[in-house]
């Protein structure tokens, strides 16, 4: 069974009117699911692992430990702020995607040879990581609860398509670790 697209022009009661009215069609709850899913699946790849790769780039422990202290304090802020976009906005999706977007690039900014060289640089990047990477977790956990207020669904709750989030995470924390064994910290 094929469903229309995400919106749909209805035609007025009589054949002979010419008016159209714009309905909305309700957000698929498998696409929560798979987004729960993927967005935890992406974040365990580096956060899990990220003290491998500080390790394999020579950091001491007291570097390492301040870069992990960095992240959850920057991530903190990050959702104050970008909880206060969407709130402002009303716009869960387009913060979602954009916030992403940047944080696939910072993370692929891992990989520069002067990100690697010099720690001032690598906390700028860990900076920049924890503040993009911290909204996607809120943000789709609001955008689900919304979706399911609206639609008034009873037989799928919030939990249900939470669990999705810790599928994805712990998956995706078996592959990549036996992908780190095989291959290294490239591998992330």
């Amino acid at each position: 069974h094929r469903r229309p697209s995400k919106q749909t022009f209805a035609r007025g009661a009589s054949s002979s009117s010419s008016t159209d009215v714009l309905v909305k069609r309700p957000t698929p709850l498998w696409t929560l699911k798979a987004t729960q899913l993927l967005i935890f699946a992406a974040n365990v790849c580096l956060l899990r692992y990220i003290t491998v790769y500080y390790d394999q780039l020579g950091l001491t422990r007291q570097q390492m430990g301040l870069l992990l202290v960095i992240m959850p304090l920057v991530s903190f802020f990050g959702q104050l702020f970008w909880s206060a976009v969407v709130d402002r906005s009303g716009d869960y999706k387009r913060t979602l995607i954009g916030t992403s977007l940047a944080g696939i690039v910072v993370v692929f900014s891992y990989l520069l040879p002067c990100v690697k060289g010099s720690l001032g640089v690598l906390m700028v990047v860990t900076l920049l990581h924890g503040f993009f990477a911290s909204p996607s977790g809120p943000i789709v956990d609001a955008l689900c609860l919304k979706v399911l207020a609206e639609e008034g669904v009873t037989k799928e709750a919030y939990g249900d398509q939470r669990l999705w989030s810790a599928v994805g995470w712990g998956g995706m924390a078996l592959v990549a670790g036996q992908l780190i064994d095989i291959f290294g910290s490239s591998a992330m």
